[in-house]
């Protein structure tokens, strides 16, 4: 059976992101445990500098329908805003069709630039996405004073934080991998050849 793929999702616009950070070491503990992995990009959904407020409704919910539908398992990662979800990462969750994303594994991570205890945007994350039929990991990773939680190349210098984001890629992984073999496999249709569209161009990408 070939490898899943894992498909990052971070809910911020800005470059510098620590939400990013975090969904990069996540996403290659993900790739050490034999996944493929692949970003969504809030901030360039249409392959260039174009947000999901850019965008006409229509269009976002077909890039992000069609990314998360070629996902077999997902991590989203958001920023802490007064204790609740980034804007850019709700609108986008409002666009993920149902089918797209039920039963799959989906794991959630979070940084706040304090303390955890100052409010954690995990418990509504997870409420939506299980709305959505996501299967949410066990397993979560929250980021405190993340202003100071990577050095300059994204490594986390709290060892407690890299294993809380790696264990995070680690089980989403498994698990992926384990609801991937619980489906049952498609019935194959010979009645016409159908050639399947592929993904658009430049909307994906893969992780660094």
């Amino acid at each position: 059976m070939s490898a899943i793929t894992v498909l990052g999702i971070a809910g911020s616009e800005r470059e510098d992101s620590r939400a990013k950070t975090a969904l990069q070491v996540a996403l290659k503990a993900a790739r050490k445990a034999g996944a493929k992995v692949e970003v969504l990009d809030v901030s360039n959904l249409d392959g260039h500098a174009g947000t999901v407020h850019d965008l006409p409704q229509d269009e976002v919910a077909d890039v992000v329908g069609t990314a998360v539908a070629h996902a077999d398992a997902l991590i989203v990662a958001t920023p802490t805003f007064h204790g609740g979800l980034s804007g850019p990462l709700r609108t986008l969750l409002e666009s993920i069709p149902n089918e797209a994303i039920a039963g799959k594994a989906t794991a959630l991570v979070s940084v706040t630039g304090g303390s955890a205890e100052r409010g954690d945007p995990l418990e509504s994350l997870r409420q939506q996405l299980q709305g959505l039929r996501a299967w949410v990991v066990p397993n979560r990773a929250v980021v405190p004073f993340a202003f100071r939680a990577f050095d300059r190349s994204g490594n986390p210098t709290d060892p407690e934080v890299r294993e809380r984001l790696e264990t995070v890629g680690r089980e989403v992984a498994r698990y992926g991998k384990l609801l991937q073999q619980m489906r049952p496999a498609p019935v194959a249709d010979t009645s016409a050849a159908v050639t399947p569209a592929p993904l658009v161009s430049g909307r994906v990408r893969r992780a660094s």
